[in-house]
Order: C-alpha cells, then sequence, then structure tokens
C-alpha cells in the first residue's frame, strides 16, 4: 500500500514497483499522514485487503 498527498507521485511509485516485481499486489491512496483520521483509515484499508498489517513506515523525501 503506498500513501500520499500527491496521488500522480504515488502512482509513479507504484509503476516502478510493479516493472521490477510483476506479481506484487499494490494499492494506491491519497492520503494526509499527518492527520490522525487519514492514518487510521489507510491503517483499515491496509487490514481489508490485505488481512493484516505488519509494519508502517513514514517515509518523507523531499525534492529540491
Amino acid at each position: 500500500m503506498l500513501a500520499d498527498i500527491n496521488f500522480s507521485a504515488a502512482e509513479k511509485a507504484k509503476e516502478m514497483i510493479a516493472s521490477k516485481h510483476p506479481n506484487a499486489k499494490t494499492l494506491v491512496v491519497k492520503a494526509d499522514v499527518g492527520k490522525e483520521s487519514d492514518v487510521k483509515g489507510l491503517v483499515d484499508q491496509a487490514v481489508k485487503e490485505f488481512g493484516r498489517l505488519d509494519i508502517m513506515v513514514k517515509n518523507l523525501m523531499y525534492c529540491l
């Protein structure tokens, strides 16, 4: 599951994953991880889609 406030950026990341791991199931969601309600929604959606949540990583990457 990829979550980003910039949905098109997350879609590009999904495409990169698919090119290297064609059998990987990847779900893209628009979310603001600065909002608790969005994060709770992400967890709920991950559990619903994948059956569980093993790990969650908040990765902030800024491009200049």
